[in-house]
């Protein structure tokens, strides 16, 4: 994991690269390898990141001034809007009350406030096809964990790539891509910190290394297997066993 006095010292690396005492979240993350999350995780925040690196907060960029609307612009009062092709697109809030019988039953939003629907948008009401009978799947849940959010641990291929994509920064993993295909990611690993140095790494998800398909790996290529539970004696590949690597955040229990 990525220390505190690391990320102090690429900050003051950057402000000195860039000749700053003031240094922007923008300017940090266009000059350096560690995730703006990463700073934040440890510090507590951006603002207190700078005054541990003795620092200061950049000041705002200016706002570009707008252009003035061109003479020959019609006003916005003074465009025309043409009715629509038919009736069918035009059914309004209120046919659909009268229709439902519910008319005092609720008030129409006000048009244009903020949150609000836009009943000139709506063209039609759908037809949602209900199944004859509602099948209800109960679901299998992992052991109880606290984890920002997450609070149980995973079951299936699904869990352990949401569990990664919340870490993959902090264990020095920047994600390229995700594909459907084999292997499942492309992602660049931190492999020296003080040197700045990273490699392409082609990874794999599973839920238990065991269940990757050797034959794939052997003819597309994998570099790295990312799983919840390492259930084998030997792999061709390298393993990361996410659950054993939990205990190393500060943020994690298992209750």
């Amino acid at each position: 994991m990525i220390s505190k006095e690391r990320i102090l010292e690429e900050i003051k690396r950057v402000a000195e690269k860039l000749e700053v005492k003031g240094l922007s979240q923008k300017q940090f993350e266009m000059n350096s390898t560690i995730p703006i999350e990463t700073v934040k995780y440890h510090l507590g925040s951006w603002d207190q990141a700078l005054k541990q690196a003795d620092l200061v907060q950049a000041p705002p960029e200016k706002d570009k001034p707008k252009p003035k609307p061109k003479k020959d612009s019609p006003e916005p009062s003074e465009v025309k809007t043409s009715p629509p092709a038919n009736k069918s697109e035009a059914i309004t809030f209120e046919d659909t009350k009268k229709k439902s019988g519910q008319a005092n039953d609720w008030e129409l939003p006000i048009q244009g406030e903020e949150g609000n629907v836009d009943e000139q948008k709506i063209k039609f009401i759908p037809q949602i096809i209900k199944p004859k009978q509602a099948k209800i799947k109960p679901r299998t849940l992992g052991d109880p964990i606290q984890f920002r959010g997450m609070k149980f641990a995973p079951v299936d291929k699904k869990g352990v790539i949401f569990l990664f994509g919340m870490i993959a920064a902090e264990l020095g993993f920047i994600i390229e891509s995700l594909s459907p295909e084999f292997p499942d990611c492309l992602a660049r690993r931190c492999i020296d910190l003080e040197n700045n140095q990273w490699e392409q790494t082609r990874i794999q998800f599973e839920y238990c290394c065991s269940e990757a398909d050797e034959g794939k790996i052997q003819e597309n290529g994998c570099d790295l297997i990312v799983c919840w539970i390492h259930d084998l004696k030997d792999c061709p590949v390298e393993i990361l066993e996410l659950k054993s690597e939990m205990d190393r955040f500060e943020d994690f229990s298992r209750e």
